[in-house]
């Protein structure tokens, strides 16, 4: 009785931190501009838009459903439920941690101290790391295939295998960056086997290897069939497949990669140096044991996407935290934690990040970069408007799709953000080399596209986000691509200015 009463009042306190911890999102609608970027494309889905075709990005179709069952479920604009949803589904992965720990691995004060971390290390960051990302959602799936693959080392149970593969699977419609995970299991399977590299000479070997990636395959078989079926297959492979590998091609060549991974590389050792203590002591102490090794090649293969196209977002750093948490949770689970190193390790950057989201007027004016709060303003004068009515649409050019969110206009072209017609390629402001440069990077297939939009839809109301220097736009101002400067001249004509951001109207209206 009293073994369950303390498994009742750690569960307990530990939901209630983590409520605490992510609180602000529950009283901040947007809290990064992704999520409007994700909120729109679901919005085209809920109106009966196909994806790909109707509105467009470079991911797998795995977030956009997310938030439109949600949007189903709970309303349209509902930011707030899926911000809560996104709370529940990381308790869930630090209880997932946690059974790693003391089911899979036998050591009841891993598993408390891997869900520990994973509930603070997941939040010290800036504000925004809150948001719902699709590695937000993406890093349950993980978490739940290695949790089965590590206890098919456990028990050799197939099923267990099989689970492990289909839930990578489905990861794998979240976030391609999932696929690096595919190679823990060949590389657990000889580390662990007493033949070493010999292992990969025996038939059994290959037989699971050849079951594994069966079974693996089948979502996004499943994800593929389905876009086949709607006529978005084609369109899918130009935007999302060979997009994703342009994304990541432009980012090297046009951001200082060692630049940057000094300084946020940097930043994330200082915030988390609990954590890689106690991964160096993990591998002093227990690197001979089945738990420190399926730990070190999760965390070595989850830190490669985070650094994959020299960007080191912090959302991107969320990959990598749930195998560096059980990692550090193997180094601390025979050793004590001094008062002292709690204090310094856990509780002050706890307690720093956590006073940097108390009010949300103070998030958006620590990011100034994103101009949330000037899009929100937009947004919501348009809504205002008297003569800008429900049933309008509206092209933002510019990276500001929080505009239409605000605004609640539908959007009349694919083109949610302007960067594929423009080439601008997103990066740290400090360690882009380019900028202007970067209009080489427009694809001329993407125009063709939207004058396809525009043709057929004739919105109502055009903005240009462009002189308000969001997202760098002022870099690539309108008067860059001469035809869409006089096609603007010749249908539109000025309505208003809010906050540097000019609104056009058709003319005629």
């Amino acid at each position: 009785m009293s073994f369950r009463f303390k498994n009742i009042s750690l569960w307990l306190g530990l939901f209630a931190l983590h409520l605490i911890l992510r609180s602000a999102s529950f009283y901040t609608p947007i809290l990064d501009i992704d999520e409007t970027q994700f909120a729109g494309f679901a919005h085209v889905l809920m109106d009966g838009g196909k994806p790909y075709l109707s509105s467009l990005d470079t991911k797998p179709l795995g977030i956009y459903w997310f938030f439109q069952i949600i949007f189903e479920v709970f309303g349209r604009y509902n930011m707030i439920a899926v911000h809560v949803v996104t709370t529940l589904i990381y308790f869930f992965g630090a209880v997932l941690l946690f059974r790693m720990g003391s089911k899979v691995f036998k050591s009841q004060r891993m598993g408390q101290l891997a869900a520990l971390f994973f509930i603070v290390f997941t939040t010290t960051s800036v504000p925004k790391i809150l948001s719902t990302s699709i590695n937000s959602i993406l890093i349950f799936w993980l978490i739940l295939s290695a949790y089965f693959l590590f206890s098919y080392f456990n028990s050799k149970r197939m099923i267990s295998l099989i689970a492990s593969a289909f839930f990578l699977g489905v990861g794998i419609i979240f976030k391609y960056n999932a696929g690096i995970q595919i190679f823990l299991f060949p590389l657990a399977c000889i580390a662990l086997s007493p033949y070493k590299l010999k292992e990969v000479f025996k038939l059994q070997f290959w037989f699971l290897q050849i079951l594994y990636g069966l079974v693996l395959c089948m979502p996004f078989a499943a994800h593929a069939f389905y876009l086949h079926h709607i006529g978005a297959l084609d369109e899918f492979v130009l935007w999302s497949l060979k997009g994703s590998g342009a994304y990541i091609s432009q980012g090297s060549q046009t951001i200082s990669f060692f630049k940057v991974f000094a300084i946020r590389v940097g930043a994330f050792v200082l915030i988390s140096w609990l954590c890689f203590w106690g991964a160096f002591k993990a591998f002093q102490i227990h690197k001979k044991t089945k738990a420190f090794i399926l730990a070190f090649l999760w965390a070595v293969l989850s830190f490669i996407p985070v650094c994959v196209g020299g960007r080191f977002y912090p959302h991107y750093f969320l990959q990598f935290i749930p195998s560096f948490c059980l990692l550090a949770a193997i180094g601390f689970q025979s050793l004590s934690i001094k008062k002292w190193q709690w204090a310094l390790g856990l509780v002050l950057p706890l307690c720093l990040f956590l006073s940097l989201r108390v009010k949300p007027q103070l998030f958006y004016s620590y990011f100034p970069n994103m101009n949330l709060q000037q899009q929100f303003d937009v947004g919501q004068t348009m809504k205002g408007d008297p003569k800008i009515k429900k049933d309008h649409k509206l092209f933002v050019w510019g990276f500001a799709t929080g505009i239409y969110f605000w605004s609640e206009l539908k959007a009349s072209s694919r083109f949610l953000w302007a960067d594929l017609l423009c080439g601008r390629t997103p990066g740290p402001k400090y360690a882009r080399s380019l900028r202007q440069d970067e209009s080489a990077y427009s694809n001329p297939k993407a125009w063709s596209r939207f004058w396809q939009d525009m043709q057929q839809n004739q919105p109502e109301w055009f903005v240009d986000t462009s002189p308000a220097s969001i997202m760098q736009y002022q870099y690539f101002p309108i008067s860059q691509h001469p035809k869409l400067a006089a096609w603007l001249k010749e249908h539109y004509e000025p309505y208003r200015t809010i906050q540097d951001v000019r609104i056009y109207k058709r003319r005629g209206q």
